[in-house]
């Protein structure tokens, strides 16, 4: 194991023909995931599955040629594939990749910044902080409140066209960790519900909230949806 994993705890399925979207901010550990599925760099533990089968390690060795030779792929990692193109060429490339995703079977794992966009062409959503899961569901699951705080934050980042609404939604800022000290909750500094001598000290549990996703958080079902603000379109 390495001093200091880049990602840990990681366990997902991906369903064939069904896409997942993996969200989080710049160094969240989203595409070192990608690398890792795609045989890229090793994983410190664990296993990298398909189809009930590890991954061979030659997968990662073929070059374009070999790989245009091949059927359609089972898999197709897409990170950050429309963050350079503008709107409109945006929208036609993810309709593209949905159409051959329909039709061949495919499974696809989304890697973006922009949530709005994942919730919109994925149907399951993991959401990861600092190498962690914080939070994952279905599509439907995570445009309903509650959410894990991390969660809150990004979707509350979301732009939106009404005046006042920067002013509303304020600054989060959460308690101050001890001098040298590594918090067991990796979010404990950011969150406005973070409560001291617990969630910095004992690693968060996860569990299921019963709208079905799962969370990695101390505070319960009541605290977190009095702290959700309303879900976007």
């Amino acid at each position: 194991m390495p001093a200091l994993p880049v990602l840990r705890d990681i366990d997902f399925t991906i369903r064939r023909g069904s896409s997942l979207g993996v969200i989080g901010e710049s160094g969240s550990g989203k595409s070192t995931l990608a690398r890792v599925i795609a045989g890229l760099l090793p994983a410190a533990r664990g296993q990298v599955m398909l189809d009930g089968a590890s991954l061979p390690p030659a997968l990662a060795q073929r070059t374009p040629a070999q790989l245009a030779k091949k059927e359609p792929p089972d898999l197709i990692l897409c990170d950050e594939v429309t963050s350079a193109l503008d709107t409109i060429v945006g929208a036609a490339i993810l309709d593209l990749m949905d159409g051959l995703r329909r039709e061949l079977g495919l499974s696809t794992m989304f890697i973006s910044h922009d949530l709005h966009t994942v919730r919109s062409v994925c149907d399951e959503v993991m959401v990861l902080y600092a190498g962690e899961r914080v939070e994952a569901g279905s599509r439907r699951a995570i445009q309903e409140a509650p959410w894990h705080p991390y969660t809150n934050l990004l979707i509350s980042s979301v732009p939106e066209l009404r005046q006042g609404w920067l002013e509303r939604r304020g600054s989060v800022r959460g308690p101050e960790a001890a001098a040298g000290a590594r918090p067991a909750c990796a979010f404990f500094t950011r969150c406005g519900l973070a409560m001291p001598g617990l969630c910095d000290v004992t690693p968060p549990p996860r569990r299921t909230l019963a709208k079905g996703a799962e969370i990695l958080c101390h505070r319960d079902e009541a605290a977190l949806m009095q702290a959700a603000i309303p879900a976007g379109p």
